[in-house]
């Protein structure tokens, strides 16, 4: 019996990561630390799919856990990977769960009521990536700017639906460019803008460089500097929240306890957050 389904899982505290593909993205991102950024998606079998919701089910009835479908095998890529998607969405136990989907490409109106009804039980939570402004340069398979500004728009038209404007990894190039994403910010009004710190650890398994918890505290003491000061530059001029993590608009939202706790890394980062954190 085939083990893949495995890999398509990672199971943190509280957070659980899917990813809809077995390898690929197509985005072909240069700033990518997966090694198949570049390749064509092999969209995970339902006969995986099906083995991975029992197990989610299960943790859903131990406690309330984050689904984060993993940006690192683009979700909504192809037509297959936005079936596999709206799948396991209609399938899990929704009520047990919040629900977060990262993305760089355009999100069609009627994939987005689609979203919307699944989302009745738990907000679901968008998240669109555009840490780049010059998008077909740097992420030459992935949708463009525009689009992806378009879909923070009319995401807003949704009530079940949040929509994040995701600049991670926040790079010298956002610095340079803060002034545009101040005016994009302001003019399409996202519910939250997060801002990350860039990974460039290449693994074979998609999401794992992400929670190795020594790396990612040395990672975000190096380049705190520069994702905070952009931080507060947007802070300072555009109405709307800013976050250092996606989980962190979830319990903002929702409330409960904060499975992420970003003080681990640096209290700093909490200052000003009243999520309760797990301590």
């Amino acid at each position: 019996m085939s083990d893949r389904y495995q890999k398509l899982l990672i199971v943190e505290k509280g957070r659980i990561f899917i990813d809809i593909a077995y390898s690929g993205c197509g985005s072909a991102c240069k700033y990518c630390y997966v090694p198949s950024s570049s390749e064509k998606q092999e969209v995970a079998s339902y006969s995986d799919f099906e083995k991975i919701v029992k197990i989610l089910n299960e943790y859903g009835e131990k406690d309330k856990y984050v689904i984060s479908f993993c940006p690192n095998t683009e979700p909504f890529k192809s037509k297959e990977s936005i079936a596999r998607v709206l799948w396991v969405l209609q399938e899990l136990h929704r009520d047990r769960f919040y629900f977060q989907i990262s993305t760089k490409e355009y999100i069609s109106d009627s994939l987005l009521e689609k979203l919307n009804i699944l989302a009745k039980k738990s907000t679901i939570f968008i998240n669109v990536s555009i840490p780049f402004l010059e998008t077909q340069r740097i992420e030459p398979g992935a949708a463009t700017r525009d689009q992806r500004v378009s879909n923070i728009v009319r995401i807003r038209n949704y009530s079940h639906l949040r929509s994040g404007l995701y600049i991670k990894p926040c790079t010298s190039n956002a610095v340079d460019n803060v002034e545009r994403y101040i005016s994009i910010i302001n003019k399409v009004q996202p519910d939250y803008v997060c801002v990350g710190v860039s990974f460039d650890d290449k693994t074979n398994i998609p999401c794992a460089s992400l929670h190795r918890e020594d790396d990612a505290a040395k990672i975000i003491s190096a380049q705190k500097k520069l994702f905070v000061s952009f931080a507060e530059e947007i802070k300072r001029s555009a109405q709307c929240p800013i976050v250092y993590s996606s989980i962190c608009a979830i319990f903002q939202e929702s409330g409960g306890v904060c499975p992420l706790n970003l003080w681990r890394y640096d209290k700093n980062l909490c200052d000003s957050c009243n999520v309760s954190r797990d301590c």
